[in-house]
């Protein structure tokens, strides 16, 4: 046990592990794999990478950012070489995965278009799809933000592409405010998507 729990990745294969068991548990237990299963696996891949990639956006604002302003030069130096680089790895894979297994739920349940457009072609009559298309949305803007304001910075910062400490400088405050803007969007994106769920 001390083996696993010694390792992140260990810990992590374990705990899928044990959920393909529950999963196996329900196929003994007389559970269908059916169109509903795989819808069920999608929503469950779509909610366990959007909490990730949420709770990097707590951690990035709440407790690396603080952080590295405390920090003097060394400390800076260690949190852009060793939590920097894994943060965005995370961020920007879990946000991709959000955003795709979400796409595939709404095209498995087959509201893909009602969806995306807000039920505009329904003239907006059904709630669930403009709360949903909202989430949506922002949800992309969310993922937009990471891929094309925050990872292009964090390139500069880490020094993967070309920058003076100038340009280093903007780039800090450009990562600082598209964490920021992330933050601002993550509570309003949870509720549309838990209010089209659960009150339609």
């Amino acid at each position: 046990m001390e083996a696993i729990l010694q390792s992140p990745t260990k810990s992590l294969m374990v705990g899928i592990v044990w959920a393909v068991v529950m999963a196996g548990l329900y196929v003994v237990l007389g559970g269908a794999i059916d169109a509903e299963f795989l819808r069920f696996v999608t929503r469950f891949v779509h909610v366990v990478a959007a909490i990730v990639f949420i709770g990097l956006a707590w951690f990035v604002n709440f407790i690396m950012l603080p952080a590295n302003y405390e920090q003097d030069a060394d400390g800076k130096k260690v949190i852009a070489k060793s939590f920097a680089p894994r943060g965005i790895w995370w961020i920007r894979h879990s946000s991709t995965l959000t955003v795709l297994a979400g796409g595939s739920l709404m095209v498995q349940n087959g509201y893909f278009m009602d969806a995306i457009t807000m039920g505009a072609w329904n003239g907006f009559a059904v709630p669930k799809h403009v709360l949903l298309g909202l989430g949506i949305w922002l949800a992309i803007i969310m993922w937009s933000i990471v891929h094309m304001v925050i990872w292009p910075n964090m390139q500069v910062m880490l020094g993967i592409r070309e920058g003076d400490m100038e340009a280093k400088g903007v780039a800090r405050i450009k990562v600082r405010n598209g964490a920021r803007r992330n933050l601002m969007l993550a509570i309003p994106v949870i509720f549309l998507m838990v209010a089209a769920q659960n009150i339609f």
